[in-house]
């Protein structure tokens, strides 16, 4: 509780109005939070063309462009806040890998990543607002004990339903299904509809 705030911010980069908007909720929380550090990922940077943002919202000084965030994840594990600025219908293993850890999700609602479930994973944002971040930002940086308990629920629905053996299983099974005879055969080329047409 007495140590700085760290925010990873990761993402494609392909809606750059979605990362703006966090942007300068992150702008507007930072006059809060003094010791708020920001963590985003250099290409998504890049593709949502968001540093003249950057300097232009006096976030340079707290601002960190980090390589290959999703795929190196040590470093973004050890953070407190992982901030998803878009809704793109995108299943990320970051997510799954950031609730294990611990790690208090806010991002944009996104009613295709059903992992994301504002009050029992993650603390969601309706619109691409930056009002609208700046309120659940806030929330998350003031309200630490609150912040605490969801990561811990998140943490838990992890452990219940996203474990990697029931994943291996499912996928085990629908392969068992396929060859068990009861699927639907599909005939030779030479017998399909477009043969000898």
């Amino acid at each position: 509780p007495d140590r700085g705030v760290s925010v990873f911010m990761a993402g494609s980069g392909d809606d750059p109005g979605a990362w703006t908007a966090a942007l300068e909720a992150l702008a507007a929380a930072s006059k809060e939070t003094p010791d708020l550090m920001v963590f985003v990922d250099s290409e998504a940077a890049h593709r949502a063309g968001i540093w003249t943002h950057i300097s232009r919202l006096g976030l340079r000084e707290r601002l960190t462009l980090a390589p290959d965030l999703e795929a190196r994840r040590e470093l973004t594990l050890e953070g407190d806040v992982l901030l998803l600025p878009e809704s793109r219908g995108v299943h990320r293993s970051l997510i799954l890998d950031a609730m294990a850890a611990g790690m208090l999700i806010v991002a944009a609602a996104d009613p295709y990543v059903s992992v994301l479930a504002e009050g029992r994973t993650a603390w969601l944002v309706e619109r691409n607002s930056p009002e609208l971040w700046s309120t659940v930002l806030r929330r998350a940086f003031q309200d630490r004990a609150a912040s605490r308990s969801l990561a811990s629920a998140a943490r838990e629905h992890v452990r219940q339903f996203c474990r990697a053996s029931s994943h291996i299983a499912a996928v085990m099974g629908s392969y068992e299904w396929m060859l068990s005879g009861e699927t639907i055969p599909f005939g030779s080329a030479s017998q399909g509809p477009i043969a000898g047409s």
